[in-house]
């Protein structure tokens, strides 16, 4: 499984997966809420300043964009430390992501709905039985998902490769003391796996034993960064994205209220809606 396929069945607890993934993207609902909300009254609460004050329109300009996005900006930036593994956990879901893409069709099911949706259209005997591994694993399903494993073919490095892949992820999913070996060397002697794609799952996997073991893995995805080398454009992208959403929204409110005072003062007399 990728380092997004984390169980979402029902009543599936905080496993390895769930834990590695808490430790390398932290945060909560409260902390997320209060960040949103600082977003979104943080341009206004200086704006009003600005116009009560009458500021300069530059000076309201500034002080309404500029304060709340540097503040959330500075507050991403507190968890610098853990982007190096949070762009191996990246990259290893956007692998993960284009292999189904090639080898299934379609977009990844994203959440317990879907699952289940993927999961009736593909009943057992049809379909690839590792695609359905995968989703039973992702179901926490994994009795189901084991007997998928257990017909998988082995003939070639690929083969046992990807077979070992999905024993390591059912071993972890039902709390089984870890061992990373088989699958490890499973992985290495691997042919089609280019270098990034080796130390990416060595690490993953070095990083779901350091949870067992009462670590948080963060370690161990980091220090595979560099093996890595240059992220694809559109993941950099999502996760420069990700990390700035509140300093992005906060600044894109700031600019709505412009937009929202030079309509006025371009319609005035009138009634402006927006």
């Amino acid at each position: 499984m990728s380092a997004v396929e984390s169980p979402v069945a029902r009543g599936v607890g905080a496993g390895p997966f769930e834990v590695l993934q808490a430790s390398v993207f932290p945060g909560n609902r409260l902390e997320s809420a209060i960040l949103l909300l600082m977003a979104v009254a943080g341009p206004i609460m200086f704006f009003l300043v600005g116009l009560a004050l009458a500021f300069p329109g530059i000076v309201l300009m500034a002080i309404s964009v500029i304060p709340t996005a540097a503040l959330e900006a500075v507050i991403a930036f507190r968890n610098r430390h853990l982007w190096p593994a949070q762009e191996v956990l990246g990259w290893i879901s956007w692998e993960a992501s284009e292999d189904w893409r090639e080898t299934v069709g379609g977009r990844f099911p994203a959440n317990l709905r879907q699952v289940d949706e993927w999961l009736a259209r593909h009943p057992e005997g049809s379909g690839s039985a590792a695609s359905r591994a995968r989703i039973l694993l992702l179901s926490g399903r994994a009795a189901e998902a084991r007997r998928e494993i257990a017909g998988l073919p082995t003939d070639t490095a690929p083969q046992r490769n990807r077979r070992a892949d999905l024993e390591f992820a059912a071993d972890a999913l039902e709390g089984v003391t870890l061992d990373t070996t088989a699958a490890d060397l499973a992985t290495r002697a691997d042919p089609d796996s280019p270098p990034a794609s080796v130390a990416a799952h060595l690490a993953y996997r070095a990083a779901l034993k350091a949870v067992t073991e009462g670590g948080n893995g963060v370690a161990q995805l980091s220090g595979s960064r560099p093996l890595i080398g240059a992220l694809p454009p559109a993941l950099g992208r999502r996760l420069w994205l990700d990390r700035m959403r509140y300093a992005v929204c906060s600044a894109v409110g700031a600019v709505w209220l412009w937009a929202c005072l030079i309509v006025a003062l371009g319609t005035a007399g009138g009634v402006v809606w927006f």
